[in-house]
């Protein structure tokens, strides 16, 4: 019979707590990487809005101005989501099926290559400040902008450290799964599909999904990390994930409202393309 998800996510031991991290010759490459992938994700935010312009000009020309802004991260965000997130479910099935001898001496860092996708999803997360955060903020939406902040502090604290927060990682990068829906949705809502029933499925998929991940497994994860010897590696940067939970919290406030507002007014224009 297989693990519990209890026991799977509280119970198992702390694994092997002198494991590779950013110190151990490492540090070099991850600057080196960071620098790489920021540049990679800026020149995708850059240049797809373009290429969109280009190949659908009859959808780029039916966005509103605010939407056009925010087309670079609805669509380079999935260079990110499409990588991670498969990549974290793998990370997860690898980390059930380890027996338990083998996983006392499991090295995250290295086997599961978890600190180079942090630097991955570092540079995703650099490059949509740039491009979608800061234009945000300074229209009076601060929420990713803490979402960011907090982002960039975790991912920082996970750099330099190693052990078995590393484990948990990979939780994280599943959340993806949600965006992807949401983008897609983003796209169809915003292409004429509004009144469509695939986009009525979606929406409800990403409910679904939105609350298993974001607002089921994550917590647990993270309060599991939070109970592990190894978390005080992650410094000052550690007090950043009860800031990351309130915001699933908030989103999930703003879906109910939109998904509600949806079912009372079919033909009046939700407000999820608030929610991402």
């Amino acid at each position: 019979m297989g693990e519990s998800y209890w026991h799977f996510m509280f119970g198992r031991s702390a694994g092997r707590i002198n494991q590779t991290k950013c110190g151990d010759g490492m540090k070099d490459y991850l600057v080196e990487a960071n620098i790489g992938c920021t540049i990679f994700f800026c020149i995708i935010f850059y240049i797809i809005p373009r290429v969109i312009k280009y190949l659908a000009p009859s959808f780029y020309n039916g966005l509103d101005k605010d939407k056009q802004e925010q087309l670079p991260s609805w669509a380079g965000g999935m260079f990110h989501h499409i990588v991670v997130a498969p990549y974290g479910l793998y990370m997860i099935y690898r980390d059930y099926i380890t027996p338990p001898e083998v996983y006392n001496e499991m090295d995250y860092a290295v086997s599961f290559h978890g600190l180079y996708l942090v630097t991955y999803a570092f540079g995703y997360i650099m490059g949509d400040t740039i491009f979608f955060t800061i234009p945000e903020l300074m229209k009076g939406r601060y929420e990713y902008a803490i979402h960011h902040i907090a982002s960039i502090a975790l991912y920082r604290g996970l750099l330099m450290s190693g052990g078995p927060v590393i484990r948990y990682l990979p939780h994280f990068f599943i959340c993806e799964f949600s965006n992807m829906i949401f983008n897609s949705c983003w796209f169809i809502r915003n292409g004429g599909g509004k009144n469509s029933a695939i986009l009525g499925v979606l929406e409800k998929a990403f409910a679904v999904v939105f609350f298993i991940l974001r607002i089921v497994n994550l917590p647990c994860a993270v309060f599991a990390m939070l109970s592990l010897p190894g978390v005080e590696e992650l410094g000052i940067y550690r007090f950043v994930l009860i800031p990351i939970l309130f915001l699933q919290f908030m989103w999930l406030f703003m879906i109910i409202k939109a998904l509600k507002k949806k079912m009372n007014a079919p033909a009046d224009k939700t407000s999820a393309d608030k929610v991402k």
